[in-house]
C-alpha cells in the first residue's frame, strides 16, 4: 500500500491522496465553490454535486451559495472547499491573479463571516464521520494573518475532529519591487485541512473526543486512553466517575500529558 507524506507539489496528487487515506478512496461528493473546476483533472473525477455562487459560462455546475446549499441535512459523506483569501482591497493586491478571478473580502471580518458560514453549512450536509477538505492559504499584506489557524480553531468550535494537515507548495512568479525591503516570508503555499464530522456539542467535549480518535489513529497510547475514555462515557455525554489510572494517559495529538489530565479532572469534578 503506498504511503504519502504530508507535503505536496502537485493539487491533484495532494488531493488524490486526502481522498485515498480519509475517503476510502471514493470521489468527493460535493464542490459548492467550483469555478472553472480546477481541482478535477489528471484522473480526479467530478463530484456529483457541483455549484457556485457565480457559475461560469460553458462549466456544466449550477448556481448555489455555499452557505445555504440545496442539499438535505445528513446527505452526503464528503465536500471540499476552496474559499477567497484575500481580503482588504489595496496596495498592489490588484496585481494578483487570484484578485481578477476570485472574490477579495473587504476586511478580515467578512473572511471570518464567510468561512465560518461555509463550515457551519458543510457540518449540516455531511453525515456522521463525513469528510471536509478546506483549503486555506495565510495571507500577509502590512502583516500577516495567519488564516489556516483561525480555520483549525472555527472548525473545531463546530464540532468537527480537525484529523489532518497537508501542505501544497506551487511556487508562482509575481511581480513584486526588488528595490523595497522584505519584512515577510512571500507565501507560497496552501493548506488543505481535513476535518471530520464526530458528535461534539462544544469545545470542551471536542477536546476529549480528538484527544480518544487522536491516540486510535495514530495507535499511540490507544488502550490507555481508550480505558479512560469507556471511564469517562465520552460518546454518552458528561460523566462524574471517579477517573483512576490517570498515569495511563499519553500524548495524543498536540495535547500533551498534563493537558489531558487536567480535561479530564475538570469532567470528574461536574
Amino acid at each position: 500500500m503506498k504511503h504519502y507524506s504530508s507535503y505536496f507539489i502537485n493539487e491533484q496528487d495532494c488531493i488524490k491522496a486526502l481522498i485515498d487515506i480519509h475517503n476510502q478512496g471514493k470521489d468527493i461528493e460535493c464542490d459548492p465553490m467550483y469555478f472553472k473546476g480546477n481541482f478535477w483533472k489528471n484522473g480526479l473525477n467530478k463530484p456529483k454535486y457541483r455549484f457556485d455562487i457565480n457559475p461560469q459560462e460553458g462549466i456544466d455546475c449550477e448556481f448555489g451559495n455555499a452557505t445555504n446549499l440545496p442539499l438535505n441535512d445528513k446527505s452526503i459523506n464528503s465536500i471540499i472547499l476552496d474559499p477567497p483569501f484575500l481580503f482588504g482591497n489595496h496596495g498592489k493586491q490588484k496585481q494578483f491573479y487570484s484578485s481578477k478571478t476570485h472574490t477579495i473580502f473587504k476586511n478580515f471580518e467578512e473572511l471570518e463571516q464567510c468561512y465560518k458560514g461555509i463550515l457551519a453549512e458543510a457540518y449540516r450536509v455531511l453525515n456522521k464521520k463525513g469528510i471536509c477538505i478546506f483549503k486555506c492559504q495565510d495571507y500577509t499584506d502590512s502583516k500577516t494573518t495567519m488564516t489556516h489557524c483561525y480555520v483549525w480553531q472555527w472548525a473545531r468550535e463546530l464540532g468537527f475532529y480537525v484529523k489532518d494537515l497537508a501542505i501544497l507548495n506551487i511556487p508562482k512568479s509575481k511581480v513584486y519591487n526588488g528595490n523595497t525591503t522584505q519584512r515577510h516570508l512571500r507565501k507560497v503555499h496552501t493548506y488543505f485541512w481535513v476535518l471530520q464530522k464526530i458528535k461534539g456539542v462544544n469545545m470542551k467535549d471536542n477536546i476529549r473526543i480528538d484527544c480518544k480518535v487522536s491516540a486510535e489513529i495514530d495507535e499511540i497510547g490507544a488502550s490507555g486512553l481508550w480505558d479512560l475514555a469507556g471511564k469517562l462515557a465520552i460518546t454518552a455525554g458528561l460523566a462524574h466517575n471517579k477517573i483512576n489510572n490517570i498515569d495511563n494517559v499519553v500524548y495524543a495529538d498536540e495535547y500533551g500529558q498534563e493537558d489531558i489530565y487536567n480535561i479530564l479532572r475538570s469532567y470528574e469534578k461536574e
